[in-house]
């Protein structure tokens, strides 16, 4: 059988260490396992202090899609997984629960889109779609909505700084995880 194999997007699955021998680099999203401030590896270019003043933490995430065509089948196969990269996520506060709480609601806003890709991805593929380029539009399209969402959510809740709508957004992601739950399995099945 014959398989072609391709990665999106420009995420490098490096599974190497940093400074603690024991964590991954990456560090896929899990309902059960929610960050510490010891997650946050990277350092803060200094650029980033010139041009935000608020910005004291920094969670990076990636939603990576994985596909197989099989050739002789003339199907298509897909694994949708969010990581944490804890080498590019920073902070210059470990005291900060309300902060933390905030950068784990960008990770979780990254599951909520890895969940409306794998169900954007379920459609098609139970539609009979194999053209892999609709697929991918429809990832570049939902990163391009979920880049918008974390600027409204940093926005409106000024960093974390503001409770009340922070407490309101937690809300609103917890119910979005909720209503995609059936959704939550990264591998796209028929």
């Amino acid at each position: 059988m014959k398989f072609l194999i391709l990665i999106i997007p420009f995420l490098l699955l490096i599974q190497s260490v940093n400074n603690d021998p024991g964590k991954n680099i990456l560090m896929k999203w899990d309902q059960n396992e929610k960050l510490e401030w010891n997650d946050f590896m990277g350092v803060p270019s200094d650029t980033i202090y010139v041009t935000n003043s608020h910005f004291v933490a920094c969670a990076v995430s990636c939603i990576e899609l994985k596909y197989r065509y099989s050739i002789s089948n003339n199907e298509v196969d897909f694994v949708i997984n969010n990581y944490f990269n804890r080498q590019k996520s920073f902070t210059c506060d470990t005291l900060s629960q309300q902060l933390l709480e905030h950068e784990q609601c960008h990770f979780d806003l990254h599951e909520v889109y890895a969940r409306k890709i794998r169900r954007q991805v379920k459609i098609l593929k139970n539609d009979g779609v194999i053209k892999i380029a609709k697929y991918i539009e429809i990832y570049k399209d939902l990163n391009i909505e979920l880049d918008s969402i974390n600027n409204l959510f940093d926005s409106e809740t000024f960093y974390g700084n503001k409770e009340t709508k922070q407490k309101e957004w937690y809300m609103r992601i917890k119910n979005q995880l909720v209503e995609l739950s059936e959704y939550s399995y990264p591998a796209i099945e028929d």
